[in-house]
């Protein structure tokens, strides 16, 4: 038996309290320091550090549970890096292509809590909750200089959405309510590296006359459709489209000339018991409505 150092990459005098391997990539390795966390592709002989948003702390413990790793630490309780599946699938040929489709994670079919009260103040403590929705990630050697689209499609072909890289004038006033409410327009980012795109599993929205948040004749209606106790989560855009049925989808990411796609599962959430053609029957009712 010998022994081999696989220090490569952490600090100097920092101590490894923790270290683990992912059960579904042989090599790929996570590790805890006193200050944060470390990810290796190669069985420990290169390592990378992996703490994003998490602050200095100890790390005490690692558990992958499904797609996600939860970290246990020392004074900053537990935290959760949410859909690990782009660290699995890393490679050298992937890391020195111009633009990279990643294979998604199957998505779930759920729908927004009922407690619709207006959104929390944003000094608020409050963790944050994986977005709801099919979680896409590209990799982007180099911005591109002409516009990017991200196109969904049903299991016949048929195109159900659409997203670029160019934002759209929004046709909608000004609301009379903090801005932090409201979450983001829907556009893919052309940054270097990896980027992260949440499509929402509905149709596009049905066209409807803008409106804001003044007078009292729009207060109730407005406020019913647009409230949600999470900030920047609330869409502008009201009613929104239908929701998905639970099936096989296909994704294309279209940039610089090329096209590729990466099939998309999305699942029922398991607490609902509807059968595929009651759903499919409430789908072809909303859409008759253009809801």
């Amino acid at each position: 038996m010998t022994w081999q150092k696989i220090v490569n990459g952490f600090p100097e005098r920092e101590m490894v309290r923790v270290a683990r391997e992912d059960p579904k990539r042989k090599g790929l390795l996570y590790a805890g320091t006193d200050t944060g966390v470390y990810v290796s592709w190669d069985r420990g002989d290169h390592w990378q550090p992996l703490s994003l948003n998490l602050p200095a702390t100890p790390i005490t413990d690692f558990q992958v549970h499904d797609n996600d790793l939860v970290i246990s630490t020392f004074g900053r309780s537990l935290w959760v890096l949410d859909d690990i599946t782009p660290l699995r699938e890393i490679s050298p040929q992937i890391t020195t292509a111009a633009v990279n489709l990643f294979v998604p994670a199957p998505a779930m079919r759920v729908r927004w809590e009922n407690y619709e009260d207006t959104p929390y103040p944003i000094e608020t403590p409050a963790g944050q909750n994986p977005p709801d929705g099919a979680i896409l990630y590209y990799y982007l050697k180099t911005p591109p200089t002409d516009d990017m689209t991200l196109t969904i499609y049903d299991g016949k072909g048929a195109e159900m959405a659409r997203f670029s890289s160019e934002p759209k004038p929004s046709p909608y006033l000004p609301a009379n309510a903090p801005t932090y409410w409201f979450a983001p327009e829907a556009t893919l980012s052309k940054a270097v590296g990896l980027n992260r795109f949440v499509w929402n599993l509905r149709y596009p929205p049905p066209l409807s006359l803008p409106y804001g948040y003044s007078g009292k004749l729009l207060e109730y209606t407005e406020y019913t459709l647009a409230d949600h106790a999470v900030p920047g989560v609330t869409p502008r855009q009201q009613p929104r489209g239908p929701l998905v049925l639970p099936g096989k989808y296909t994704i294309e990411l279209r940039v610089g000339g090329q096209s590729l796609r990466q099939p998309l599962t999305v699942e029922l959430d398991p607490r609902v018991h509807a059968s595929h053609a009651d759903l499919s029957g409430q789908l072809d009712s909303l859409r008759a409505l253009d809801l």
